[in-house]
This record gives C-alpha cells, sequence and structure tokens, in this order.
C-alpha cells in the first residue's frame, strides 16, 4: 500500500501540490485521474523518488520512504513520453537494465514472456512501433519485480489497439503488484481502473472505489423521448425534484430527476399511457465517470 499525508510541492511562486493526502491499496490499479497541469506527474516523480516534497510524507507498506537504495527497488516507474535508449536493440537494453540491478537471465525472461516482446527482441528499439516501445519499457519497470508500479500515462499516443493491449498487460501485473497510473483520459480511467483519484489544480477533489464514486455522485434521474410538441405535463408525476425539457427535431426530450430513490420506469410506462403521449424511447440517466470528472473540476475553477 502506498499512503501520502499532506504533500506539497512549489516550483517558484506556483504551488504545484497543496497537501494532498491519499491511499493506494496493494494489488489494485488506482488511477490518478486529472486535466493537464493538475499535478499528476509531479506527484508521481515524488513517489518515484526523483522528487522530494517541500512538505509531507510517503509510506511504502506502513515505512516512511528515504533515499535508501533498497527502499527504491520496491518502485517500477515510467516516467511519461516512455524515455529508452532507442539505439540499442531490445535484448541489450534489458540486459543493461538487469545488470543495473545484479539480475540475469532468469528475471529477463519473465519479464519478455509478461510482456509479449518475443518477437522483437532482435529489433533496435528506435524501429519498433510506440506499442511495442511501451512494452518495452513495462518490461524494464517489472524487471526486478518490484511491489508498486508508476506508470505515468502509460497510452498516451497509442493507437486504439495498443492502448488496449497495454491495458490489459497492466490489468494482468496487478495480479502481484499495486499500481498507480496517472491519465487526462477518461475512457482510459473507467475501463482499467479499481479505485480513482481526481487531482486538479493540485488538489484531490474526490476518491474511492469507482463504483462508490459513481453511485455517489448518482441520482433517480431519466430521459424521456417523444414523438411531438409535448407540453410539460410530467410535473404531475409525484415526487419530481427536478425537470428539464430540450425540443428538436419535431421531437421532445424530457429529464426528469425524482426525490426518491426508488424506481420509476413502470410510473413512466403507466403515466405516458394514461396520458396517451407517444413515447419513443426511455432511460435511466446514468452517471459516467466523464460527467463526475467534468463537475468536479468545473466546480473548482
Amino acid at each position: 500500500m502506498i499512503t501520502t499525508e499532506n504533500i506539497t510541492k512549489s516550483y517558484g511562486n506556483f504551488k504545484a501540490l497543496k497537501g494532498i493526502s491519499f491511499k493506494v491499496p496493494s494489488n489494485n490499479i488506482t488511477v490518478l485521474l486529472g486535466p493537464n497541469g493538475a499535478g499528476k506527474t509531479t506527484t508521481l516523480r515524488i513517489l518515484a523518488g526523483y522528487l522530494y516534497p517541500d512538505y509531507g510524507k510517503v509510506e511504502y507498506f506502513g515505512q516512511k520512504y528515504d533515499e535508501n537504495l533498497e527502499f527504491k527497488k520496491l518502485i517500477g516507474y515510467i516516467p511519461e513520453n516512455n524515455p529508452v535508449y532507442e539505439d540499442l536493440e531490445v535484448t541489450e537494453y534489458l540486459e543493461f537494465v538487469a545488470k543495473s540491478y545484479y539480475l540475469g537471465k532468469k528475471e529477463i525472461k519473465i519479464a519478455v514472456e509478461r510482456c509479449a516482446l518475443k518477437e522483437v527482441l532482435g529489433k533496435k528499439i528506435g524501429n519498433l512501433s510506440k506499442g511495442y516501445k511501451q512494452r518495452v519499457s513495462l518490461a524494464k519497470a517489472i524487471l526486478h519485480n518490484p511491489p508498486i508500479l508508476l506508470l505515468d500515462e502509460p497510452t498516451t499516443g497509442l493507437d486504439p489497439n495498443q492502448a488496449y493491449q497495454t491495458r490489459e498487460l497492466i490489468k494482468e501485473l496487478k495480479k502481484d503488484k499495486t499500481i498507480l497510473i496517472s491519465t487526462h483520459i477518461l475512457s482510459e480511467a473507467e475501463a482499467i481502473c479499481d479505485n480513482i483519484l481526481i487531482i486538479n489544480k493540485g488538489e484531490i477533489c474526490a476518491s474511492g472505489e469507482k463504483e462508490s464514486l459513481i453511485k455517489q455522485y448518482s441520482k433517480n434521474s431519466y430521459v424521456l423521448r417523444f414523438d411531438g410538441d409535448i407540453e410539460n405535463k410530467f410535473i404531475e408525476m409525484e415526487g419530481i425534484k427536478e425537470i428539464t425539457a430540450k425540443k428538436e427535431n419535431g421531437e421532445t426530450e424530457f429529464i426528469i430527476e425524482f426525490e426518491n430513490d426508488k424506481d420509476m420506469r413502470k410510473d413512466i410506462i403507466n403515466f405516458a399511457y394514461e396520458k396517451k403521449l407517444p413515447l419513443i424511447e426511455f432511460y435511466k440517466n446514468k452517471v459516467t465517470l466523464d460527467k463526475i470528472f467534468s463537475k468536479i473540476t468545473k466546480e473548482r475553477l
């Protein structure tokens, strides 16, 4: 488990982190989600030991982080933009990294198998696709079998297939690792995370399990679409908290939020039938991660 407490970091007069505190559970993928400039990269650099906070503390598995080399062996880190030695072949690069950890062929073989790199071992890294370069970086990060992985924007620049393959590989790695990923891509966060940390302007705005966070921001809201110009007759239904209407292309769309948590689908069908209203479709207005993110970050502008 990773625990941070009141981490602050400034660059001159600019305060990048404003006393953030959070936990990353073990054997879990936690996504640090935020817009560009929110403080994601600074946070990961501090956790990786590349930067030191002005104030606050970081603990790994209950032990305070320090500059001890043995402590850094707990961490596998991939910085943003995937820096690798492109003039080296994949095998040469992994052997170079392995020597720095006093590791051998056994560890290289395990990393190659986990990251599916057998087909490109003899190729120069500079000649690989972005997807394979990302796999090489992941292999480098897990070579010494660290219990913690810190990944900064791991799918930036990848095409949809490469991004999917990278996400699946990361999901596989969580079986024996604690993983923290930074991203500003909402679809990626939704697809891969167990827990979410939303950061904006150097502050943690929201945190928790994905499903719990969605439930917290969910409302008993429904979208109803009718054929034709329909007046606001749903005002007659009991328990309405808020109602909005939009008319276009010869149809009327209502978004209705109810005060209680009761499933209103049968009530809506019965009401439309009794009033003989031309209901085309309706569905529960589900809260998505992008809606939560938009709401939270806009509130803090």
